[in-house]
């Protein structure tokens, strides 16, 4: 079973989950902790008597391997729309000061090409009142269309009538990018929500193992030590040191 089975497999438990007790991945890399948890399955199986013993219930180990599958499938996930999200920001910032530029440029021309036509004027009044991005970009499929209606009048005043051109490729142009955009942008919340209830829930299994496993272990090292994060003891030995070495 693949990553994405597990995490469709845990598509209904993940959403009936208590908005109020998902936890958010602070102290830990999400590789890092899949990674343990893998180990920490591993060991598990070694030590099923005992943690039975000791109160465990065993379908939480069994469970282990989906749950560890749905997070890693939800953190990929995750990534792909916030890399996503990021790109297709960078696009729009990078293409939107041009396009108003062409706009205003496009309409300054035109305001003098018309200035005898008042049915004219007023339709390039209305064509350049939007505020949004959205209207900036309609603005320009409406002043492509007007200008190529009224080509006799800009070509005497020396009017660059590609600029129409451009202002058509433009607009298909920024339709485009301004819509990835704003969906990685809608998506971005949904991918993250989902990959915290999947950390969430592979920690209440990986906890409640680990909790039960240094209790039934508490007299033995050598198996103890299976039930303990190795990334947290060794920054925690860091920052301790880092201390220490401050104090001093």
């Amino acid at each position: 079973m693949s990553n994405r089975d597990d995490l469709l497999q845990k598509t209904e438990t993940l959403a009936a989950m208590d908005p109020k007790k998902i936890q958010k991945p602070h102290n830990i890399p999400i590789p890092v902790y899949c990674q343990e948890a893998d180990i920490l399955y591993i060991w598990a199986l070694d030590d099923k008597d005992a943690l039975t013993a000791a109160g465990l219930a065993w379908e939480l180990v069994e469970d282990l391997p989906l749950r560890l599958g749905a997070l890693k499938e939800a953190e990929a996930v995750w990534n792909a729309v916030r890399i996503g999200t990021s790109d297709a920001a960078a696009k729009w910032a990078k293409e939107r000061p041009a396009a108003y530029d062409l706009r205003k440029q496009i309409r300054q021309t035109f305001r003098y090409a018309f200035r005898n036509q008042p049915a004219l004027l007023e339709k390039l009044r209305r064509t350049g009142e939007g505020r949004t991005h959205a209207a900036m970009i309609q603005d320009l499929i409406n002043l492509e269309e007007l200008g190529t209606a009224n080509a006799g009048l800009l070509e005497s005043t020396g009017f660059d009538m590609t600029l129409l051109e451009k202002a058509d490729r433009k607009a298909d142009e920024l339709r485009r990018i301004f819509s990835e955009a704003t969906n990685s942008r809608l998506r971005s919340p949904e991918a993250k929500d989902i990959r915290n209830r999947a950390y969430t829930h592979l920690r209440e299994a990986v906890d409640e193992i680990c909790r039960c496993g240094r209790f039934a272990f508490k007299g033995n090292k050598e198996r103890l030590y299976g039930y303990r994060s190795n990334y947290l003891r060794r920054r925690n030995i860091k920052r301790r040191k880092e201390k220490t070495e401050k104090a001093k």
